[in-house]
């Protein structure tokens, strides 16, 4: 499903991904567990997209020296079983940005240089 920027969209009843594009003076830091800032002008000129794991996914997480499987991160993360399918994947064209509520993209991290930030925020109310 395509994520307009600015705009949303929603994942069931309960739970929507909203994208919007902020000033770095705009950003309450560190962001919430369900926020993430992204250097906007670091990102490929393609839509975004949110979708659920693949197998064969792989992701680059933020801190990490480089890429790694998507499974095993979510292992290692301690992600229940039941849980690691339902988790949305922000991407743009196949590479992963963002995991819903776990981590960013390290290629996409906000730097001292960054001057355009997409604000993306993940809204799940229980059931």
């Amino acid at each position: 499903v395509i994520l307009p920027v600015p705009g949303h969209i929603m994942l069931s009843p309960s739970s929507c991904i909203e994208a919007k594009m902020i000033s770095r003076q705009e950003m309450s830091w560190p962001p919430g567990k369900n926020q993430a800032y992204l250097d906007f002008e670091k990102l490929p000129p393609a839509p975004l997209l949110v979708r659920s794991r693949r197998p064969g996914d792989r992701f680059h997480p933020q801190g990490a020296k480089g890429s790694k499987k998507l499974k095993d991160f979510l292992i290692d993360q301690k992600v229940p079983l039941a849980r690691r399918q339902k988790v949305p994947l922000v991407t743009v064209g196949e590479e992963i940005i963002w995991l819903a509520g776990l981590r960013i993209a390290h290629p996409y991290r906000i730097t001292e240089q960054t001057k355009q930030v997409l604000a993306l925020e993940y809204k799940n109310k229980p059931k």
